[in-house]
């Protein structure tokens, strides 16, 4: 270890550590960015698919939408990172204060060496003063004593030079940081007018669709009509399911074997964690009530999600289980029901199937392809969760 004061070597210490903690906050947000970066590349080429016939659609709101929230959060880490730049310039910046003291330190006590090296050059004196011992013993250790100091001399030389390798090293490192710090800022202003761009053109496509308005009442009457005939199958396959699982008689609550109960606590576990039922794609309505994105006063209720994605793309299953049921309900067209103990997943809107009633399925097995309106080319796949009888969110239970 370097002779360096301690004050010196704990203050050292300390910068490494932080710095250590700074790398790894980095690391996170460089881990954020390129995950916010894929969401805008999937959610630019949706939206190139939904804009050739250039007419403004809900989907391309919701793709704006997305593509917006992603780039917000983007801009928001690009600041972060900016900031934990900053901190590392700042702590880099300490450590080259630091090892200029410790190097001043290490120049005096060396010019002190070599002073008293001048002062005891001479070989006479140093032969008096090996004579001048008391005993052998004594004159021994004024021996060593020579010579060690003449080692101490050449150590603390070879410190000076290390610890100076070590103070350009972090200048260097500064200088660099300072470059990679001013190209991130500039991304960040890049990115500000991108948003700027797409909140532009989403108010473009509000005001385009406003003035059809009647036309998207009737469309949002006809979906909401469609997505009640759903929920109704869906309830009635629920009762009939916890009937079966209870021999017969009514119940409100599944009677669950022992391996039933092991996968029902699984899936309750994996809460958070659950993969998507489509590999790419972005959200075109969250769960519950919320407001038209286009219409004012006007208020939409989804019992589940809805995941724009690209044409012929697969619907996989969110978690292993069992294929209940397989139904068709007009607006929705082939509805897959998977059961894994008390909870069922909902996979509406598909096109093929390539499961069948009573197979088992593993997560993220391929189920169907999702079905592609023909009149818009939107491809958008309808997910729910039930544990028993009860809506659940999906966006608590998928993985973020």
């Amino acid at each position: 270890m370097r002779k360096y004061p301690v004050f010196i070597l704990l203050m050292l210490l300390t910068i490494a550590s932080i710095t250590e903690a700074l790398g790894q906050n980095r690391e996170t947000l460089q881990q954020n960015k390129r995950k916010l970066e894929e969401e805008i590349r999937v959610a630019n080429e949706l939206l190139a698919r939904t804009t050739k016939d250039k007419k403004a659609s809900i989907a391309q709101i919701s793709i704006l939408d997305s593509k917006i929230k992603s780039r917000e959060a983007l801009i928001t880490n690009l600041s972060n990172e900016v900031g934990a730049l900053t901190a590392r310039i700042n702590e880099l910046n300490d450590s080259i204060s630091y090892y200029n003291t410790a190097l001043e330190q290490l120049r005096e006590d060396y010019a002190k060496m070599v002073v008293h090296a001048w002062e005891t050059k001479n070989l006479h004196h140093r032969l008096m003063f090996i004579f001048a011992a008391e005993d052998l013993n004594q004159a021994y250790r004024r021996m060593q004593y020579y010579d060690s100091y003449s080692k101490a001399r050449r150590t603390q030389a070879a410190e000076i030079e290390k610890t100076n390798e070590d103070l350009e090293r972090a200048k260097a490192l500064v200088e660099r940081e300072k470059q990679e710090q001013l190209g991130l800022i500039h991304r960040k202003e890049t990115e500000k007018n991108a948003l700027s761009g797409e909140k532009s053109a989403k108010s473009n496509a509000v005001t385009q669709l406003q003035k059809k308005e009647k036309d998207l009442r009737r469309e949002i009457q006809k979906k909401q009509e469609a997505a009640r005939q759903l929920e109704k199958e869906i309830e009635r396959i629920i009762r009939e399911e916890m009937a079966k699982a209870n021999k017969g008689k009514a119940s409100s609550s599944f009677q669950l074997t022992p391996e039933e109960a092991l996968l029902s606590d699984d899936f309750a576990k994996n809460k958070g964690k659950l993969p998507w039922p489509s590999e790419r794609g972005v959200m075109a309505s969250s769960y519950g009530e919320h407001a038209h994105p286009v219409l004012k006063g006007v208020k939409v209720k989804n019992n589940g999600i809805d995941i724009l994605t690209e044409q012929g793309a697969f619907a996989r299953a969110i978690f292993k289980g069992t294929v209940t049921r397989i139904i068709k309900v007009p607006q929705f067209n082939n509805v897959v029901i998977i059961r894994h103990g008390e909870y069922l997943t909902v996979y509406s809107n598909l096109d093929k199937v390539f499961v069948t009633e009573g197979s088992t399925v593993d997560a993220r097995s391929s189920i169907g392809t999702v079905f592609t309106d023909p009149g818009t080319g939107d491809t958008q796949l309808h997910l729910e969760i039930w544990k028993g009888s009860t809506l659940q969110n999906p966006q608590s239970w998928l993985a973020k």
